[in-house]
């Protein structure tokens, strides 16, 4: 429970002014003591906002335990406003680590003190409600507390004692700021010396708190007004000692009262300055003092010379009286040096731009020939950049030309129109009028035309066949620029009207396969790369012709071998059926003939059995020879499929049950259907079975697939472990890593299960 009075939400004014000054602080952070002054406001806010629950709280030990969580912002308050007051006040030889960290150690005593007070009462030693009803809790101080009020006393009075040195000696702004600060670490400690002597007029109430929310106020006036953490004091007695320029300051009669370290090294006299005219200090400087005030040149010593920059002002008294002078001079020795330097890399310079003039001279004369013969050679690189270009076009052309012909290898065509559409292809690549292709008959040993373009009637007829020797004994290409004049060239090439011949030879692991040919009706210079370009066509002409071959040799083999299978399916499936239907049907017309009408019944009953298991395994091999892959639909489309088109119409009571299935790679929808139709296909030749069911569901980490009927099963003690169907089932789970079972027992149908894990 809660009570909060005038006195708690004072504290919670208190915090909030705390934080929005420590955020203030904190954004300034970057200024000597703004990271120092944000850290204690927030402990401020701390002190504030959970006294202000304390005062709240309804009861002894929720206001103690609030008071211990408030110690987390009071015992280190004090601490903190001492480094801030030392690090503005520019005491920094007091704010070391080891300083800094002694400060933190009784504070931290005490927060541990305070949390452990029921053990031993060293910070409080009583409780006592206030008899005004105000809620509030007057508390007996232990010796625990006595030794922190020391502390923070001390720690209070050393940072008041820093800025009140502050205040005096810095000036203008800097002494108003200090004023401030002054009057802000005052009012604290002056409400908690009335709170711990306990002269309050309202006891057990600490205005503390309330006080740091006027120092808040005071900081924010500071900040914007006089830019505090802004505008940061600089120690005048540090600023001029260390300065590297020289200062000194005269009185009226020309006498030293103030003289920096850095002027002594410049006038180069260690002796007790102060007092003393300045002309018997340093001549220079006596001999350039004037009331213009304009910069002047000194020279100082022997051996080195010192060359000064000497600058002085005149320091007037309140009545404009002239009080003193400010002298300030400023080492140009290196600067002299500089300019020796310079008049000297000046006179050398000038020697070598007249050389080097002469020289540019003939040199510019030398570059317009350069440039000349350049611009010639540019332009002729622009001519052969413009060839290669053009090359590299048509060599671009050359290569999706034969990039295209590859393309035909994975069309199912058949031999003549691969020939044609390839023969299309080459002719317009390399820009001839006729071409055809020759086809090697190993039974004759001949050349035979097999694809043309371009060629007339007559032209085919004199080219239909060619002497093999003529081109296949050296397996070189023919390349014939003038087919009149060129001696034991065969007639068959020699045709009317084309006078150039490109012609390679192809030939596959060593044997002939055929002959390119390409006409031209005008003169034609072939390149190396136009006979290679050839070379590879031609090549690849007689692989794409083989492949296809090849294909068509291997559709036939399948073909022949799956007439092959259903032969065999059929002999040992079907007909075998129809022998025992034809075989129950002559039992049972011998019966009826002999009139043994009891036992007709069962020989019917065979005959109607083997009827329907006949037509149970006609259906499957009709559905196998119209089976859909799995490229065309998923797992449980082809299982469905499978189910209606074999088993329900063959009267079996058939089910597919699936459950939600994680993504199936297609290799694992292979094998599943696989295994399957290994499954239903026992079920429905062997088994005799009247329903059969297929479970297919996902798991946590894979899948499982049952196929279960209610047949005749089998004996597992009896079953050959060598059948094939088996041992196929068996294979494809390895496969998948998966795992195969298989129960059943005479007349109690089988149950085939395989539970497949993901790969890890």
């Amino acid at each position: 429970m809660w009570h909060f009075t005038p006195y708690a939400y004072a504290y919670l004014v208190t915090g909030g002014v705390s934080l929005s000054m420590a955020l203030i602080c904190w954004r300034r952070r970057a200024i000597p003591g703004g990271t120092v002054l944000a850290l204690l406001m927030l402990a401020v806010a701390a002190w504030a906002i959970f006294g202000a629950l304390e005062m709240a709280a309804v009861g002894i030990p929720a206001k103690v335990f609030w008071s211990k969580v408030a110690y987390l912002g009071t015992t280190p308050s004090p601490a903190l406003l001492l480094i801030f007051a030392l690090t503005y006040s520019q005491q920094h030889r007091w704010l070391t680590r080891r300083n800094i960290l002694a400060l933190f150690v009784l504070p931290v005593l005490t927060i541990l003190l305070a949390a452990t007070n029921e053990w031993h009462h060293l910070v409080w030693t009583s409780f006592t409600p206030s008899p005004s009803g105000d809620n509030v809790l007057i508390y007996g101080h232990g010796v625990g507390f006595w030794v922190l009020v020391a502390y923070s006393y001390l720690a209070l009075t050393a940072g008041i004692l820093a800025l009140a040195h502050a205040f005096i000696r810095f000036r203008g702004p800097y002494r108003q700021q200090a004023l401030l600060l002054l009057v802000g670490a005052l009012l604290p400690s002056v409400w908690n010396v009335i709170y711990v002597f306990d002269v309050s007029p309202l006891p057990g109430l600490d205005a503390t708190p309330i006080a740091f929310a006027f120092t808040g106020w005071i900081l924010a006036l500071g900040i914007f007004r006089f830019r505090l953490l802004d505008l940061v004091p600089v120690v005048r007695d540090r600023l001029i000692e260390n300065m590297r320029d020289g200062v000194l300051v005269l009185d009226a009669q020309n006498r030293i009262v103030d003289i920096n370290p850095a002027a002594r090294a410049l006038i180069g006299n260690d002796q007790a300055l102060i007092g003393q005219d300045v002309s018997q200090v340093c001549a220079g400087i006596a001999r350039h003092l004037s009331d213009d005030e304009t910069p002047a040149e000194i020279v100082l010593g022997d051996n080195p010379l010192r060359y000064l920059d000497m600058r002085v002002s005149a320091l007037p008294d309140p009545q404009a009286h002239l009080a003193g002078r400010l002298i300030v001079l400023h080492d140009i020795g290196d600067r002299k040096k500089m300019e020796a330097a310079i008049r000297e890399m000046n006179a050398t310079l000038e020697h070598l731009v007249a050389e080097r003039t002469e020289e540019l001279q003939a040199t510019v004369h030398r570059l317009q020939d350069e440039i000349a013969e350049r611009k010639q050679a540019e332009e002729k690189l622009r001519q052969m950049d413009e060839a290669l270009a053009q090359h590299v076009a048509n060599q671009s052309h050359k290569l999706a030309a034969l990039y295209e012909v590859i393309l035909f290898a994975g069309q199912a065509l058949a031999v003549p129109e691969i020939q044609a559409r390839v023969l299309e292809t080459i002719m317009s690549t390399m820009d001839c009028e006729a071409g055809c292709v020759h086809q090697w008959d190993e039974c004759t040993a001949t050349l035979r035309l097999s694809a043309q373009r371009g060629l007339s009637v007559e032209m085919q007829s004199q080219i239909e066949t060619i002497p093999a020797s003529w081109l296949l004994d050296d397996k070189i290409p023919r390349a014939i620029t003038n087919l009149s004049a060129a001696p034991d060239i065969p007639t068959a090439i020699c045709l009317p009207g084309l006078e150039v011949y490109l012609g390679i030879p192809t030939f596959l692991q060593g044997k002939p396969t055929g002959i390119l040919s390409a006409f031209w009706n005008h003169t034609r210079y072939f390149s190396v790369e136009d006979i290679a370009l050839f070379s590879a066509l031609a090549d690849q002409l007689g692989i794409i012709v083989e492949n296809t071959r090849l294909r068509e040799r291997s559709e036939a083999a399948a073909i022949q071998q799956e007439r092959r299978r259903l032969g065999r399916d059929l002999h040992d499936s079907v007909t075998q059926s129809l022998h025992s239907l034809a075989l129950a049907a002559d039992i049972a017309h011998n019966r009826l003939r002999q009139g043994k009408f009891d036992l007709l019944g069962a020989s019917l009953t065979q005959l109607a059995e083997s009827a329907r298991q006949a037509l149970k395994e006609m259906r499957l091999l009709l559905y196998e020879l119209r089976l859909t892959t799995l490229e065309q639909v998923n797992l449980v489309e082809a299982l469905q499929t499978r189910l209606d088109a074999v088993e329900r119409r063959a009267g079996i009571d058939a089910q597919l049950i699936v459950e939600p299935l994680p993504y199936l790679p297609k290799t694992w929808e292979g094998e599943l259907y696989c295994v399957a139709m290994e499954a239903l296909n026992n079920s429905l030749k062997y088994a005799r079975a009247t329903r059969v069911t297929v479970n297919l569901c996902g798991h946590a980490h894979g899948i499982e697939l049952e196929i279960a009927d209610d047949g005749k099963g089998i004996d597992p003690q009896a079953r050959k472990p060598g059948g094939m169907g088996l041992q196929s089932m068996a294979e494809r789970a390895d496969r998948l890593g998966g795992k195969l079972t298989i129960q059943s027992a005479p007349g109690q149908g089988t149950r085939v299960h395989l539970r497949v894990e993901e790969a890890n």
